[in-house]
C-alpha cells in the first residue's frame, strides 16, 4: 500500500493529490486498528 502511494505522490493525474490524502488516511485508520487489536484487555474483576 505504501509503493501506491508513492506512485501517486509522484503522479501528474488531476485526482492524484486526492487519493494520496484518502489513502494515507486510510493506511493510518489501519494502522491504529491494528494496534488496538494488539491490546491485551484487562478485566475489571
Amino acid at each position: 500500500m505504501m509503493n501506491l502511494v508513492e506512485r501517486y505522490k509522484q503522479s501528474k493525474e488531476p485526482n492524484a493529490a486526492s487519493l494520496v490524502v484518502a489513502y494515507e488516511y486510510g493506511l493510518k485508520s489501519l494502522m491504529e486498528v491494528y494496534e488496538a487489536s494488539k491490546q491485551v484487555e484487562i478485566a475489571p474483576f
